[in-house]
């Protein structure tokens, strides 16, 4: 079994450290509280869930908080710097999942060509699949969709009834 690999968050170097495997670590520390100084001891730090559907976490220096998405501090620690206009993929469209080997810098594009959202939904929460479909111009989403299959069903009905109705709409004219 491999060995989880940590390197120094860029930027943050001494304070936190990212995993390959995409945890994220306060390092010990200390900071003045009240006069003295306080150790703070390591942790592996509780990323919370995004509305954007990434797992965020905040990091603090110089008294100064900042939220990052953990895919970003893992492709920065392990792939190196971002090229110019590419941002991080995630390789299985899954982005709770940010080992390194998920990982991948690509343009705009590729990361647009790279999503479920051509399938008409997309995870929006952990268990949670949003599905939309684009009618006459409107947009008509349905959330709070527990499965990926759920999601596929709803999706395909929703085409079914607006097909439908845009036919109908076309004989009328």
């Amino acid at each position: 079994m491999n060995q989880e690999i940590w390197k120094d968050v860029v930027g943050y170097e001494g304070l936190y450290q990212v995993s390959d495997l995409g945890r994220v670590l306060s390092k010990e520390h200390y900071i003045p509280r009240n006069g003295v100084m306080a150790k703070l001891s390591s942790k592996i730090l509780s990323p919370c869930f995004g509305k954007r559907g990434y797992f965020l976490v905040a990091l603090t220096k110089d008294k100064k908080k900042k939220t990052y998405g953990v895919h970003q501090l893992v492709a920065a620690a392990f792939l190196g710097e971002r090229p110019n206009k590419h941002v991080v993929d995630h390789k299985n469209r899954d982005t709770r999942n940010n080992n390194v080997s998920n990982l991948r810098y690509v343009s705009v594009l590729g990361n647009v060509l790279n999503t479920d959202k051509r399938k008409g939904y997309h995870l929006k929460r952990p268990n949670q699949y949003c599905v939309q479909i684009k009618v006459n111009g409107k947009i008509i989403s349905k959330g709070g969709i527990r499965t990926e299959q759920e999601a596929i069903k709803i999706r395909a009905e929703l085409e079914r009834i607006y097909h439908y109705d845009n036919h109908k709409q076309k004989e009328g004219e």
